[in-house]
């Protein structure tokens, strides 16, 4: 299913995956697109408490055909 308002990956037209993250600052839960490159990864923060110390928590099994970002 194609998500209209995200760039679609080009080898597999499906967009970014979602990813899952935990803020280690106030133990919350959240999911994001998918960072296009290591520096936009770098820069993400918790959308509750803006602390940049957080952590991935899975990868999705159609990420191994999508590169970061699609």
């Amino acid at each position: 299913m194609e998500r209209p308002d995200i760039e679609t990956c080009a080898a597999c037209k499906l967009g970014p995956p979602d990813w899952d993250y935990t803020c280690r600052n106030c133990l919350r839960d959240f999911t994001m697109p998918a960072a296009k490159g290591p520096s936009e990864e770098k820069c993400r923060a918790c959308p509750v408490c803006h602390s940049r110390n957080i952590e991935r928590m899975n990868i999705a099994p159609s990420e191994a055909n999508c590169a970061p970002g699609g």
